[in-house]
């Protein structure tokens, strides 16, 4: 079953729930954050997973409600193919064939995507000041 859109805003247990959603078809994730845990590598592992699993950030914004004393933010992300990671390389192959019976000629091309999953090469995710 997919789930178009999932919604969270779970008051810290996004830190340490997060890995269950990735075994749910969800296209899209809005979620809010609250503070980051004690561990900020719990933190930043969190980014890093998200991105490991095809999300990516298209939307953030504070959550300037006063309760919130400046350490929420919400967060939207949309799960894309995995042929649209950054590190994905696509080459193009055509092939032209005859018809024996005819001798025309027909073409057709392939096209195959590539991805290494190299983590160096990962962009560093930002974190509001």
């Amino acid at each position: 079953r997919t789930i178009d859109i999932f919604k969270t805003d779970c008051e810290y247990c996004e830190w340490f729930s997060y890995r269950d959603w990735f075994d749910l078809d969800i296209r899209q994730l809005l979620i809010e954050t609250h503070a980051l845990p004690k561990r900020q590598e719990s933190g930043l592992q969190y980014f890093y997973d998200l991105q490991e699993h095809n999300f990516y950030l298209f939307h953030k914004e504070p959550n300037i409600h006063p309760t919130a004393k400046g350490e929420c933010i919400e967060w939207a992300y949309i799960r894309l193919h995995p042929d649209f990671h950054p590190n994905a390389t696509t080459t193009n192959a055509t092939t032209t064939t005859k018809d024996p019976k005819t001798s025309a000629s027909s073409s057709s091309t392939t096209t195959t995507s590539t991805v290494t999953n190299n983590t160096s090469d990962r962009a560093e995710p930002t974190t509001p000041k």
